[in-house]
């Protein structure tokens, strides 16, 4: 099978729509973020009202990731086949119902709580496959890792924004305010994405602020299917040694990146006697040194393939720093620094460095495959995230029966392992080539 990327145009022309669509794309992966870290922080003041011990919020904040899982896979597989302007309408329409209903079903038991967060993480899990399949038709090869850094760093801008936000909304309107709040900003995009969003570009000179490598669309082919789901190539899919590595690569950066979601908040407030407020400040500058190093990388990765670097040394030299550098940072922290400023300093170090993930395993999917990108994307996030959530799962546990000292000691040690592993993996298997259509 001819797998070779389609030659590009010489000269392209400027598109309002194909700028307002990338920007929309970036927005709603901040939106996914607002609304899935809200928790990290609502849960402190949850807790106090609802009695929540350690393990009942590491249960309420791994539940989001049980239903993320699945539904990146799904995602995945749907984003071969319908329309991703469809996909992602409809998902964003029911994560934010399920954001709106979370003090309710907090109000009514544990479970219902439950329930409601692998519900919305349900939804939520198709959004960044989706993001696979609008870029791949919008953006070429050379323009790729910036792109696609600049959208999935919303997902960091989000989070940063909800470590501001909710604590502002908390002490002003209650806790139920961010829910209410973060969930209303769902219904806001979709007006502008349902007039503007189409799956690909109907002309060449729509295809902008990137050169497309696409062909000439009719009009009437917008949004049909790009692949037949009952001929994906499964095995060879699972047998492939690239994706192997790029999903070991994936469990240790998720396990990292979601037990500092998730648990960053209430570290600083037990280890350093912070209120919800200044623990939820102090939580945010690491995801900003994210969200500035995740888009300058992407933007480092297309210079260094422009010059001819071979792409598979480039995805590499990320990756290395990517998972190293929260490696090193998790051991320096698991000795105990001195005070919250230094822990915080070296969180920075772990995310900072970690965001160039997103020039590094991140961006494969693209590389392996266009037409199965979603796919392949869905199916390594949702291991990694599987992992993630199991992590997140088992710290509230651990926590429960150690000290916090010993507890988030054996926790940043553990994430420090996998993340060597996965890199160790990743380096043996990954070569760059496009192994499917």
């Amino acid at each position: 099978m001819d797998v070779s990327p389609t030659s590009q145009p010489e000269e392209l022309t400027l598109s309002t729509q194909g700028l307002s669509i990338v920007v929309l794309c970036f927005l709603v992966t901040v939106i996914c973020a607002l609304d899935r870290a809200a928790m990290s922080v609502a849960i402190l003041p949850m807790s106090a009202e609802f009695q929540y011990s350690d393990s009942d919020k590491g249960v309420v904040s791994s539940a989001y990731f049980w239903g993320y899982v699945i539904s990146n896979i799904f995602g995945g597989i749907l984003g071969t086949s319908v329309s991703p302007k469809l996909l992602l309408s409809v998902s964003v329409t029911f994560w934010s119902l399920f954001t709106v209903l979370t003090p309710l079903s907090a109000a009514t038991s544990l479970q219902a709580l439950v329930a409601c967060r692998v519900l919305m993480g349900f939804c939520e899990g198709t959004c960044l496959p989706t993001m696979q399949a609008v870029l791949l038709n919008w953006v070429p090869e050379g323009e790729r890792s910036r792109a696609l850094s600049l959208v999935l760093s919303g997902i960091t801008a989000g989070t940063v924004g909800s470590l501001f936000l909710a604590p502002l909304l908390v002490n002003n309107m209650g806790w139920q305010s961010v829910f209410y709040v973060f969930g209303a900003t769902g219904f806001i995009w979709l007006m502008p994405w349902l007039l503007v969003a189409e799956d690909k570009p109907s002309s060449r000179k729509d295809c902008v602020p990137y050169e497309c490598s696409i062909e000439e669309v009719k009009p009437s082919d917008q949004g049909t299917a790009s692949s037949d789901w009952a001929t994906i190539p499964w095995a060879q899919i699972v047998q492939s040694r690239q994706m192997q590595g790029v999903t070991a690569a994936g469990i240790g950066h998720n396990v990292g990146q979601i037990l500092m979601l998730s648990w960053l908040p209430t570290y600083f407030g037990t280890m350093y006697n912070l209120d919800v407020t200044n623990a939820a400040a102090i939580s945010a500058p690491p995801w900003i040194c994210y969200f500035i190093v995740a888009n300058l990388s992407g933007v480092a990765a297309d210079n260094l393939t422009a010059r001819g670097i071979d792409l598979q040394y480039v995805r590499k030299g990320f990756q290395v720093v990517a998972s190293l550098g929260p490696a090193l940072a998790l051991l320096v922290i698991a000795a105990g620094p001195s005070s919250a400023d230094e822990a915080a300093f070296w969180f920075c170090v772990a995310m900072g460095s970690a965001g160039c993930s997103l020039a590094g395993f991140n961006a494969t999917a693209g590389d392996i495959s266009q037409i199965l990108a979603p796919l392949i994307f869905g199916t390594f996030n949702a291991i990694g995230c599987l992992a993630g959530s199991l992590a997140v799962y088992q710290a509230g546990f651990v926590l429960e029966a150690s000290s916090r000292t010993e507890g988030f000691q054996q926790i940043f040690l553990a994430a420090t392992v996998l993340y060597v592993l996965g890199l160790v993996v990743f380096l043996g298997t990954y070569n760059g080539e496009r192994e499917f259509a």
